[in-house]
């Protein structure tokens, strides 16, 4: 399939059907990290380009979907267990709002996505130095 073959398909109803289709299964989350809203439909496969099949498609956020095209080097599924509740931010104590354990050696902390974000930066700068 050609680039103008992409974008026709990729406007087609077909393609918004299959999109609504992955955007219900996935409750509106990432089907990868479970933490961020869907916004992107990745191709797991470009095998059947054009006649899809449902489960070679999946719905990821915009992070997880800049990982898995190798365009962010940092995994955002990192250290989380899937586990997302709503409570408070073991690390700033901000007000209640969805927290994601993470591990840190044995122990886990729910922390916010901001602080997740800060954590992951410092360890990041931790690890160059």
């Amino acid at each position: 399939m050609n680039t103008a073959e992409r974008h026709r398909y990729y406007a087609s109803r077909e393609w918004a059907t299959l999109k609504a289709a992955v955007r219900e299964r996935s409750g509106g989350l990432c089907e990868r990290c479970r933490r961020r809203p869907y916004t992107q439909t990745h191709h797991t496969t470009y095998e059947r380009m054009g006649r899809e099949r449902l489960d070679d498609l999946q719905g990821l956020c915009d992070r997880c979907h800049e990982f898995l095209s190798a365009k962010r080097q940092e995994d955002p599924a990192a250290f989380i267990d899937g586990d997302v509740v709503k409570g408070s931010c073991a690390c700033c104590r901000g007000p209640e709002a969805l927290v994601f354990r993470l591990y840190i050696g044995l122990h886990g902390l729910f922390i916010c996505e901001d602080c997740f974000e800060r954590l992951s930066a410092w360890f990041r700068a931790e690890q160059v130095a």
